[in-house]
């Protein structure tokens, strides 16, 4: 239908002034060309009269504007924001860093030059969590009497350290032995002061980190959940795995705590982002092989692109060969060497599976003598490490527990984290009353500088794009 007193050409005839049209069209297009090539510039504009005639004004070119990103929106210091807005940037409020979801961490300004520690070696009162945050859900324990029921560690002590405190340990000199350590580090070129949770967080976003080990990977655990603290929405330990029957299968150390055994489970800090930092005490390779990988293989969510930092040991009492003060590594026939061998060939078989792993060093002890742990783990005095001192080349080569792994170590990890000649020299940091584990901040803080170190030159987990802060403003 048409309205009354239109005319609407016939098909025949529309054909015919299209050709028309076209006809018309192609000899002007051949004028244009012969003008332009026997350059007549002049009858060029004759030819735009007769377009127009036939085709109406040319179009305009309207430039159009390049696709504008979306306002930035303001940072926020609250988890609960930053977990319903992930898109924003987040500021911690103590160590002063922020993390944007492209992956920029933006480091606070340069404080002046010895105005303040790094917030790595800040565990001063005012700056860590009061024991009410921490521990007011778990039973409520003093001393030994009466005994605890379980590990107080398994439920209370983010940031605790068992009271493993330098400044608490030594009271008269604690604190400078600690700040000493800093800065002897922090003088061969380590900047401490760049070091921040941020950093830390956003090579791990979306992953569980684990650490596996003995009571010297525990004691590292405690100095990696404290210092993300900033980013955790709660600050109560829990378990890895809900079912009660797997972390069962999982706890296969224990530790005497008031002249009874206790066992150790695993533990873990819930972050943000679906991020955690999680430990699992294992004291032995062959237990991490046949044990502690499989069920979490099995029964980990995305345990494939998690990381984990593994280390034993120590634990190998029977395979310590000590004579005239001289430490030899344990042979092929050892049972630590049986037991790497066996937890590298596993990570062989499953490879696919397994998540992204760094082996990290077995760190020294300083026992009179060998300066190596040789029958006792108590000790009324440690000693600078004799045999590192008179050059002896175990010692010098990491000791002889890093000796005896170090040809595995390619196929047990992905990474190295040298940690021995961070420590060697520590020998004043130890506990009191034995010569293996150190006060807190000192050796294992380091260690947690240097993994970040490893995970970025490495390239494990994501990266992280560093940049200065140079206002107020994220």
């Amino acid at each position: 239908m048409t309205a009354k007193g239109t005319h609407v050409p016939s098909v025949g005839l529309e054909a015919r002034l299209l050709k028309r049209r076209s006809d018309a069209l192609a000899g002007v297009a051949a004028f244009a060309v012969a003008c332009a090539v026997r350059g007549r510039p002049h009858q060029l504009q004759l030819v735009e009269r007769r377009l127009t005639r036939l085709w109406g004004p040319p179009l305009q070119r309207v430039p159009i504007p390049p696709p504008q990103p979306p306002a930035g929106k303001a940072a926020t210091s609250s988890l609960a924001e930053w977990q319903a807005e992930p898109q924003r940037p987040f500021l911690t409020r103590q160590s002063s860093c922020a993390v944007h979801a492209n992956g920029h961490v933006i480091l606070p300004p340069p404080p002046p030059a010895g105005s303040q520690l790094p917030f790595l070696f800040n565990l001063s009162a005012e700056a860590l969590p009061s024991k009410e945050e921490t521990c007011s859900h778990c039973p409520h324990t003093t001393g030994c009497d009466p005994l605890p029921e379980s590990l107080p560690a398994a439920c209370c002590g983010v940031c605790g350290f068992e009271l493993r405190f330098c400044r608490k340990v030594y009271p008269e000199d604690g604190q400078r032995r600690s700040e000493s350590v800093m800065r002897r580090f922090m003088a061969r070129g380590h900047p401490l002061h760049d070091f921040t949770p941020c950093e830390l967080f956003q090579r791990i976003r979306g992953r569980t980190l684990w650490l596996l080990g003995d009571s010297q990977t525990w004691h590292f655990y405690y100095a990696v959940e404290c210092f993300l603290r900033e980013f955790a929405p709660s600050l109560r330990r829990s378990a890895p795995l809900p079912d009660e029957a797997l972390v069962d299968a999982l706890t296969t150390a224990q530790m005497t705590l008031c002249y009874k055994p206790y066992r150790v489970p695993p533990v873990c800090l819930e972050l943000a982002q679906g991020t955690r930092v999680c430990a699992v005490r294992a004291d032995s390779a062959g237990v991490m092989a046949r044990v502690v990988l499989p069920v979490l293989m099995e029964h980990s969510p995305g345990f494939e692109r998690d990381l984990l930092v593994l280390n034993t040991g120590l634990h190998y009492y029977d395979d310590v060969m000590c004579q005239q003060q001289r430490c030899r590594p344990p042979g092929k026939g050892s049972a630590y060497y049986q037991d790497l061998e066996q937890l590298a060939a596993f990570r062989g078989r499953h490879r696919r599976r397994l998540p992204a792993m760094v082996w990290m060093d077995t760190p020294p002890q300083h026992f009179p003598g060998t300066g190596d742990w040789a029958g006792s783990f108590r000790a009324e005095r440690c000693e600078p490490h004799a045999a590192w001192r008179r050059g002896d080349p175990v010692a010098r080569a990491g000791g002889m527990w890093n000796v005896a792994a170090a040809p595995l170590v390619g196929r047990l990890a992905d990474a190295h984290l040298a940690t021995w000649n961070a420590s060697v020299g520590l020998w004043d940091m130890h506990m009191p009353g034995e010569c293996t584990h150190s006060c807190q901040p000192s050796a294992y803080h380091l260690w947690l500088y240097l993994l970040n170190g490893v995970l970025r030159d490495k390239r494990l987990g994501r990266p992280a794009s560093l940049k200065r802060q140079q206002s107020s403003q994220p």
